[in-house]
């Protein structure tokens, strides 16, 4: 699951970031609204959002309308130190789903996002294209062109996280954050074996060159 944290909190955004990754998630994080839109622009589509009401550069439930607007339908969660009703009622007005007062526990936020994840949706972004593969991030399919590709769910994992940062040069020590929740460069060798798997499955039998190595620096997909 790909999850942007808006908070700008310096402290509580490390922490959460650490909760998060360990439950498994992907994150992004953003400290101001501006950053946060770069974000939203860059990434196909975020499988939910965590938005601070108050940022340096505006209010939190105007950006959630904003999305809203547009069409963005990803789960919203908003974060204030504020807890009364009409601050909440403002907030799932402008379209959020979900609103949560600091402070909070971690066992609270997550049950928070298992059951907004768990809501029925349709999302505008499920499918990601990378040249001739697609995928599709509701039913974990895979295809090259017309043709299914068989994955492990690891193997999905990283092929969805490295397809989403596309054109991006990603580091190994990132990957095992994201797809292994992993911590330490020792266990590095489980990226390279998982992308020698993925390049079995899709680079040798389509004669392309999807994966590419980035001596020294990591791996990236190239939408050629």
């Amino acid at each position: 699951m790909y999850v942007l944290l808006v908070e700008d909190d310096t402290e509580l955004n490390r922490l959460m970031r650490k909760l998060l990754e360990k439950e498994g998630y992907a994150c992004d994080l953003a400290n101001t609204l501006e950053r946060a839109k770069e974000k939203i622009k860059k990434a196909v589509m975020y499988d939910v959002i965590i938005l601070d009401v108050v940022l340096p550069d505006g209010s939190g439930i105007d950006l959630c309308k904003e999305l809203r607007s547009e069409g963005y339908d990803a789960p919203i969660l908003m974060l204030t130190s504020q807890s009364t009703t009409v601050d909440k009622v403002t907030g799932l007005d402008a379209g959020a789903d979900d609103y949560m007062p600091k402070p909070f526990s971690p066992n609270e936020l997550k049950a928070r996002l298992r059951a907004l994840l768990r809501r029925p949706k349709q999302q505008i972004g499920e499918e990601i294209t990378c040249g001739d593969v697609t995928i599709n991030t509701l039913s974990h399919s895979v295809k090259y062109g017309n043709n299914t590709i068989e994955l492990m769910p690891k193997e999905y994992s990283l092929l969805e996280y490295l397809m989403r940062k596309k054109d991006q040069v990603v580091r190994k020590e990132e990957i095992l954050r994201h797809v292994w929740g992993l911590y330490s460069l020792t266990s590095s060798n489980k990226v390279e074996v998982y992308i020698r798997y993925l390049r079995q499955k899709i680079d040798i039998p389509y004669d392309t060159n999807l994966i590419k190595t980035v001596r020294g620096a990591g791996y990236k997909i190239v939408d050629d």
